[in-house]
C-alpha cells in the first residue's frame, strides 16, 4: 500500500468533522457579515388616538433622541435615505405634563435591524384641550402681470373658509389663514390657479384642506387720458388754515391704466387730487412747500397717475390789522 492513501485516511473522522466545520463557517459568514452598531438622531412624533378633546400643547422634549441601532453596514447604511423616527403612541389624553418612557419597538426601523437602547429613555409630553374653527382664508400675491394684461375682476377664492383643528390657545388666535403668495408675473391666462396654504407658521394645527384655488380673470390692458381734476385739501386738513392756503398748479392731468372695462367706466367727474393735512399743517405765513398729492376716486383694479404728481402749496401772509386812529 501506497503512503498517499494511509495519510488520507488516518484520522479521517476528524478531518471529516473539521471540513464539515469550516463548511459551516464559511456559510455563516456568507449570509451574516459582521454587525455593527450606530447612533442616530432621530425626531420624536407623538400618534394620539385618545379623545378628539385633548391634543398635545407643545413639541415632545426634547424633540430628538439618540437611537442605538445593531445591524449589518449595509443595512445601516440604508437608513441615510428613509431616516429614523420615534412614534409615541398615545391612547388617552390628559390635561398638564406626563412623562413616557420609549421603547425600542417605536424606532422605525425594518426586521433586519435592532434597537438596543434609546437614549435618552423618556419624553416630556404636554396635553391642551383642543378645539375647531373655521377661518377666513386670506389671498397674498408678488409681482405684477405682464403689460398687456389686467384683471377684469377681483381675486376670488374657492374655499374662502377652512376650518381648523388643534391646542385651543393657537386657533383661538388665528384670525385667518394666508396661502402662499400667487406671483402674479406667471399668470398668463383666464382661469383657476391652485395655491398652497401657508402654513408653516401654524405648527401642530390640522386643516381640512392645505389647497385652495385662486380665481383669475383678466382682458386686455388699457391706458387713457381722463383729463384734468382739481387739487383740494385732504379732510384732515385745519379748515381755519386751508382758507390760507394756496396750490399751483390747481389742476393736475390724470392718466388711468387698467382693464379696458373698468378704464372706459371711469368718470373725471368722480376723481379729485387730495393734498394730504399732515402735509401743510405745520406751514407758517409767508412759507411755499412742494408737497406731493394722492388721486381719490379711482376705480378698483385700475391704477392711476397725476402728472404732475406734487403741487406747491404757500400759506398766504397776512399783516396784523391797524388799530382805530385815536381821537384828538
Amino acid at each position: 500500500m501506497s503512503v498517499a492513501p494511509r495519510v488520507m485516511t488516518r484520522n479521517w473522522r476528524l478531518k471529516l468533522a473539521a471540513l464539515g466545520l469550516a463548511v459551516f463557517l464559511w456559510a455563516v459568514v456568507r449570509a451574516d457579515p459582521v454587525s455593527t452598531t450606530a447612533v442616530i438622531t432621530a425626531p420624536v412624533e407623538v400618534e394620539t388616538s385618545a379623545s378628539p378633546e385633548w391634543t398635545t400643547a407643545s413639541p415632545p422634549e426634547p424633540p430628538n433622541v439618540s437611537v442605538h441601532i445593531r445591524g449589518s453596514p449595509r443595512d445601516i447604511q440604508g437608513l441615510g435615505g428613509t431616516g429614523v423616527v420615534v412614534r409615541v403612541p398615545v391612547a388617552t389624553g390628559t390635561g398638564g405634563d406626563t412623562v413616557v418612557v420609549l421603547r425600542p419597538g417605536w424606532a422605525s426601523v425594518d426586521g433586519a435591524l435592532t434597537v438596543e437602547r434609546i437614549e435618552p429613555a423618556s419624553v416630556a409630553l404636554s396635553f391642551e384641550r383642543s378645539d375647531s374653527a373655521a377661518r377666513p382664508v386670506s389671498i397674498r400675491t408678488v409681482g405684477r402681470l405682464p403689460r398687456q394684461q389686467a384683471l377684469a375682476q377681483p381675486l376670488q377664492l374657492s374655499p374662502v373658509v377652512v376650518r381648523v383643528r388643534g391646542p385651543a390657545s393657537r386657533v383661538s388666535s388665528l384670525d385667518s389663514i394666508p396661502i402662499v403668495p400667487l406671483d402674479l408675473s406667471e399668470v398668463r391666462a383666464t382661469g383657476d390657479y391652485p395655491v398652497a396654504l401657508d402654513t408653516i407658521g401654524f405648527p401642530r394645527l390640522v386643516f381640512t384642506t392645505t389647497t385652495v384655488s385662486v380665481q383669475v380673470r383678466l382682458e386686455p390692458a388699457e391706458e387713457a387720458d381722463l383729463g384734468s381734476v382739481p387739487v383740494v385739501f385732504g379732510a384732515g386738513a385745519d379748515p381755519t388754515l386751508a382758507g390760507e392756503l394756496s396750490v399751483t398748479p390747481p389742476l393736475v392731468q390724470v392718466f388711468l391704466r387698467g382693464g379696458r372695462t373698468r378704464v372706459a367706466q371711469a368718470s373725471v367727474q368722480e376723481l379729485w387730487g387730495e393734498v394730504p393735512g399732515p402735509f401743510v399743517e405745520t406751514m407758517v405765513p409767508g412759507e411755499a412747500r412742494r408737497v406731493p398729492i394722492r388721486l381719490v376716486g379711482v376705480p378698483n383694479l385700475v391704477e392711476a397717475e397725476a402728472r404732475p404728481d406734487s403741487v406747491m402749496v404757500q400759506r398766504i401772509s397776512r399783516e396784523a390789522p391797524e388799530g382805530p386812529e385815536e381821537s384828538p
